[in-house]
């Protein structure tokens, strides 16, 4: 019984392997998502009639904005474009190659994939698509959507209690696509975007710049004493409250081209969904609901259309002429937008007051409403906190003052008078090892655990670096801490070298996302940056100015300095034009490659490689290409590295020397391939164990019949 059930446990485990590994080759995000906490069941489900009462109430709802608002008459229109040029086969594939083969389709049940081999139909995709936007014709399927209601928490029985996820088109959303591009386009070459909305910003770092530019303003307030008051604002759905009437005076406010306009007001007509939800022993599907408010998500336009109609509040906003002012341009900056999270900055309450009135204005003219329960203010007085008075909007609406010892996060990072960097540092290395467990508990192969932690475990810790203060020494740390687990999990030897941990896979390392290396290219990433957007973007230029003025340890200038001048020290470099960024991981991999050569135990392998001009690519193909498990890769690459010495392994006073032979030291080099003893029959078997193997395989290949004892 004891057998069965192991060889049914292996059986699973198996099983487990397989589909874990095809699913993150094939769609990896689906693999990461399957890892977190699973969505509760849906035991309790709400009515068929409640879920779609509950959704039309949201989305069938239609209101217009205020076309009597005196800001609107104020606002200046430009002339419509006359830049519009068919899409062209070319667009479609550029289109397509941005996008997820198997991303989950909606009612056209066409994956990506079948739109990206078929390269035959692409002349006739893009001949269609130009039909579409000349005729102003839009098919009904064409923007029906599929919505899946995803449980929030426990509390299945109320419908606001789920999130929804909507299913688009794939040819509706290759066309928006190329429809975002055009749009685009125009407004970068005309400069209609706001500098302070990074959302859709080309050539920002987005979050990143908000965030720089906040950490600077908060530091320089402490250190020259300057009173600020500072409100964050939130939209409650913000997506689903824009007005479609607003969506298209918003357009023609700034002058896209009538075919594009036309084209999205025919289809906002026709923008529809049905709810769906998996409950325990049925599936609740709703009637379609027409959508007459908000914005249809899940496409690449749907982010744009909302940055467009929140420009008319970022020119009212400016014409205040309020906010902090940087020192020596006098710079001021009033607010920081990203998508919808609007941070004001202002240097007084009475300053506040006025902004807040203003975005209280644009809000009802366009139907949008404050989540308060989400919104904060904070004031600041001569470089400390201090309690005041809550932020009135109106008789029955304030905003709160943010409570003493508590943190708003704004864009993912904790601020109050200024970044909580230490209780960030915590919480982030905290979900670090989290995910980082979390994956090397999966049944994934040694490649693919490589290739997840990279890319679902170091962006939690990339994102904050240059944002939050850390030392170099802590950096180190956490890379000390994740060969600690590694080995705990059997995927590193503790003997192992630790350099090849980071080298690359096809020059024989195990491909790891070093912590420190990503931290310093970060860094130099941020500080080319900084040098190359300030004389075209004044709010970088603040934050330019603002580092210059700080310590060494805290300014991202003289940090990347500092790292670049090791660099060049390590690879014998001294030209100051070294420092390119297409440069900068390269030459810390270079660095990492080095250390590990220059082992003298630990190098030996790829020293003698090097020297017997062995192909080091066929040599790492297991590596660069295999499905090793994680375990026996680490044994392997430990045994490469010499980790393994019998002499050391018994704790004996014994000689050096390989006992059976008495002439080479006492190494898994000598031991597998170089003893002269061993030679004379082990070698041989193993010889000719691989020579049956290949010969049944050439015979399977031809079609010859072998008996089963063939060996």
């Amino acid at each position: 019984m004891s057998a069965k059930t192991q060889r049914f446990s292996r059986y699973k485990k198996r099983q487990t392997q397989y589909y874990q590994n095809k699913l993150f080759r094939t769609y990896c995000k689906k693999f990461y998502n399957s890892l977190r906490k699973p969505n509760p069941n849906v035991k309790d489900a709400p009515g068929k009639e409640e879920v779609e009462n509950f959704w039309r109430e949201i989305y069938g709802k239609k209101v217009s904005h205020n076309e009597e608002a005196c800001w609107i008459k104020d606002q200046c229109q430009h002339n419509p474009s006359r830049e519009w040029s068919p899409i062209c086969e070319k667009e479609v594939a550029e289109a397509l190659r941005s996008t997820l083969s198997w991303k989950a389709p909606g009612r056209d049940q066409i994956p990506n994939f079948w739109l990206k081999q078929l390269t035959a139909t692409h002349k006739h995709t893009a001949e269609i698509f130009n039909k579409l936007i000349e005729e102003d014709v839009v098919p009904e399927w064409l923007t029906a959507g599929v919505t899946y209601l995803i449980p929030k928490n426990e509390y299945t029985g109320n419908p606001k209690n789920y999130r929804p996820v909507t299913c688009l088109p794939m040819t509706y959303k290759l066309l928006t696509s190329i429809i975002s591009r055009c749009v685009q386009k125009y407004m970068d070459n005309k400069n209609l975007l706001p500098k302070e909305q990074k959302g859709r910003s080309s050539g920002t770092k987005g979050c990143k710049d908000q965030l720089l530019i906040s950490k600077a303003i908060l530091r320089e307030c402490k250190i020259r004493n300057i009173s600020l008051s500072m409100a964050w604002i939130d939209y409650q759905k913000a997506f689903d409250r824009v007005p479609h009437s607003w969506i298209i005076k918003s357009l023609e406010l700034i002058g896209i081209n009538n075919k594009v306009t036309a084209f999205t007001k025919k289809a906002m007509t026709y923008w529809r969904t049905h709810m769906c939800l998996h409950a325990e022993n049925e599936l609740i599907e709703t009637v379609d609901i027409k959508i007459q408010c908000g914005i249809f998500q899940e496409d690449s336009l749907s982010p744009l259309l909302f940055c467009i109609c929140l420009i008319p509040l970022t020119e009212q906003l400016n014409r205040l002429n309020t906010g902090y002012e940087e020192r020596i341009r006098k710079t001021k900056i009033s607010y920081l937008l990203y998508m919808d999270d609007l941070k004001l900055i202002a240097i007084s309450e009475e300053e506040l007051q006025k902004q807040i009135q203003t975005v209280k204005t644009f809000s009802n003219d366009t139907h949008m409403d404050f989540g308060l329960e989400k919104c904060a203010k904070i004031t600041i007085k001569k470089g400390k906190l201090i309690h005041s008075q809550n932020l009135l909007i109106d008789i029955n609406r304030e905003i709160q003052e943010l409570e003493q010892e508590k943190t708003y996060k704004y864009l993912g990072i904790d601020e109050s008078e200024g970044i909580q960097h230490q209780q960030m540092k915590e919480r982030l290395k905290q979900e670090y090892r989290r995910r980082f467990r979390m994956i090397l508990k999966s049944e994934l192969n040694a490649r693919n655990k490589i290739t997840a932690i990279g890319a679902l475990t170091v962006p939690v810790l990339r994102y904050s670096f240059g944002i939050i203060n850390w030392r170099i020494e802590e950096v180190k740390q956490i890379d000390r801490k994740t060969r600690k687990i590694l080995t705990m999990y059997k995927m590193h030897h503790p003997k192992a070298d630790i350099y090849r941990l980071y080298t690359k896979r096809k020059g024989g390392g195990r491909g790891l996302v070093q912590v420190e290396a990503a931290y310093k290219a970060e860094i130099i990433n941020i500080a080319e940056y900084l040098n190359m957007k300030y004389k075209e973007d004044q709010f970088v230029n603040t934050v330019k100015v603002h580092e210059n003025t700080q310590r060494n340890m805290n300014s991202i200038l003289k940090l990347a300095a500092k790292i670049i001048e090791e660099l060049n020290q390590l690879n014998g470099m001294h030209d100051a034009k070294q420092d390119e960024l297409q440069h900068t991981k390269g030459r810390l991999g270079k660095v990492l490659m080095s250390k590990w050569k220059n082992k003298v135990m630990h190098g030996q392998y790829i020293r003698n490689m090097d020297r017997q001009l062995i192909s080091e690519e066929d040599t790492f193909l297991c590596l660069s290409k295999g499905d090793l498990k994680a375990e026996t890769e680490s044994k392997i690459v430990a045994a490469q590295d010499q980790a393994y010495y019998a002499t050391k392994i018994l704790h004996t006073e014994m000689d050096s020397k390989y006992r059976l032979c008495q002439q080479c030291d006492e190494t898994i080099d000598h031991i597998i391939s170089a003893c002269p003893i061993l030679a004379k029959e082990e070698y041989v078997k193993r010889h000719d164990k691989v020579s049956a193997q290949i010969h049944f395989n050439i015979c399977k290949e031809i079609g010859v019949q072998l008996d089963k004892k063939h060996w």
